[in-house]
């Protein structure tokens, strides 16, 4: 029998050994696969393998990124984005986070963490009961499909044949359900919170693209429409029409295709070379 964590501790303890076991099981592993094996956000894998590391129990081989930043670089390389300079990829998953390239550059920050924006902190009393929340526990895929959830009686999903107590973000990605009214509606607010926020990425960065990458723009044709929408409305006026925002139109997995890009480029990096 399992053990429930009882506490934030108990929780922190668990979440340690279940990605220690995944590592030793699988062998070398990306982090947002880790965070696909496991369920938890891409900010917590991030926080428990540098536990880890600093404890000396596990290492990390190749070029260490984060799965938004190597999505940035893939959609550079052979995406939407090639031809741009400056350009935000914006994963909208179960976590979210950015990839930023400015100057045809990734931008990581003093420490490499810049674009963590799953962690900006927001004011939405409608979603969060008057409680300052993390970006990601509003608009993540999972707290979105937990509102759905919310909404619906277990006989509509028993309907569609899903299972209300099992659901994954893959089982409404395939199935009718994501055309019903209620379902409608809150993936079209969401696309308006996103919109906010994407208004915010451009006041800040003034990048000339933004891609929005992951499960969540793929749920609704309309859903980068109503994005675009919201951000022209709060952006400056010398900003509109200026910002092109798209869905990623890869077909291949971006984040490993930009991992690899990455780890070419330090191999092959001169500058690095002690020759």
């Amino acid at each position: 029998m399992h053990k429930i964590a009882s506490n934030s501790i108990d929780v922190r303890i668990y979440n340690r050994i279940l990605i220690r076991n995944i590592i030793r099981k699988m062998g070398p592993i990306a982090r947002y696969e880790l965070a696909k094996e496991t369920g938890l956000t891409p900010p917590t894998i991030t926080a428990i393998v540098n536990e880890l590391m600093e404890d000396g129990i596990v290492m990390e081989v190749g070029y260490g990124e984060n799965i938004s930043n190597a999505a940035a670089l893939a959609e550079k390389e052979s995406g939407c984005g090639r031809g741009y300079h400056n350009l935000v990829y914006l994963n909208l998953s179960v976590g979210i986070g950015a990839g930023i390239i400015i100057d045809d550059k990734l931008y990581g920050g003093s420490r490499g963490y810049a674009g963590e924006i799953g962690h900006m902190l927001l004011y939405e009393p409608q979603f969060s009961k008057g409680q300052i929340s993390y970006f990601e526990s509003i608009f993540g895929f999972g707290a979105i499909i937990e509102r759905i959830k919310e909404k619906l009686p277990a006989e509509v999903f028993s309907e569609y044949g899903l299972n209300k107590s099992r659901l994954k973000a893959g089982d409404f990605l395939s199935s009718p359900i994501m055309e019903r009214k209620e379902v409608q509606e809150i993936l079209e607010e969401s696309a308006r919170g996103i919109g906010i926020t994407v208004a915010n990425l451009v006041s800040i960065f003034n990048p000339e693209l933004i891609i929005l990458g992951g499960e969540l723009p793929k749920v609704s044709e309309k859903f980068v429409d109503i994005v675009i929408q919201e951000m022209n409305k709060h952006v400056l006026e010398e900003f509109v029409g200026t910002v092109k925002v798209v869905n990623s139109t890869m077909k291949d997995d971006p984040p490993l295709i930009g991992a690899y890009a990455l780890a070419l480029d330090m191999l092959f990096s001169i500058e690095k070379w002690n020759l």
